[in-house]
């Protein structure tokens, strides 16, 4: 199957880059190239790409807006979010709003085409191994035993996955920044993972916790 990738980003030197990397890969095409979310959506309607790669931070619509609006006109496209850096709150964003992943700007070429094709192969990417950073993995095996939250723990987890930063959820729950990021360090720890970007994805994935179910409480 050759793939149809559009590649969404305000940068023109990123764009060219990926499309370079890709082009060298004869079962990819890219099919287009859009520096806002609005030439990206008329694109995809002409296209009809099968991946999209989006900025996590466009100008003028937001990279959120613009990946519902693609999923909107064509729910089979998968889409990647393309980012600087893993823990940028636009990431996680992106995710909440249905992009299966994302990939980081300094990806290099055979693990950009491996992300690509591992997403247009799998009918469920949640099934499948998950995207992390520019890094394709196999989920961790959890213990059977689920982690234990807190309800302050439980907060700060709902917050990041709307994309807060550490300094918001400092003033929201009225403590410092650096009690913030202790609580952070001891939620990935708890949870198994390194950053928002997998925290999230863990979340989505439906193993314990993505429903309440395995994130537990203490009785008082």
């Amino acid at each position: 199957m050759l793939i149809r990738i559009l590649i969404v980003d305000h940068q023109r030197l990123v764009r060219q880059s990926l499309a370079t990397m890709l082009r060298q890969d004869p079962d990819l095409r890219v099919v287009g190239e859009a520096a806002d979310g609005h030439e990206a959506f008329t694109l995809a309607l002409e296209k009809k790409p099968h991946i999209v790669l989006l900025d996590a931070q466009l100008p003028k619509l937001s990279a959120a807006n613009t990946l519902r609006m693609l999923l909107g006109c064509s729910p089979d496209t998968r889409v990647l979010i393309l980012a600087e850096d893993q823990d940028n709150p636009h990431v996680a964003i992106g995710l909440e709003a249905g992009a299966v992943g994302c990939i980081l700007k300094d990806v290099d070429r055979h693990e950009l085409t491996r992300i690509i094709k591992h997403y247009a192969q799998h009918v469920n990417p949640l099934a499948s191994p998950f995207l992390t950073a520019a890094e394709v993995r196999e989920p961790d095996a959890r213990p059977a035993a689920a982690y234990l939250l807190t309800r302050r723990e439980q907060e700060i987890v709902e917050m990041l996955a709307r994309g807060l930063r550490s300094a918001e959820l400092a003033r929201a729950l009225s403590i410092s920044v650096e009690t913030v990021k202790v609580h952070i360090q001891h939620i990935y720890r708890k949870m198994g993972v390194k950053n928002r970007v997998e925290m999230i994805l863990h979340l989505q994935s439906g193993k314990p916790g993505a429903d309440g179910e395995g994130i537990s409480t203490p009785r008082e």
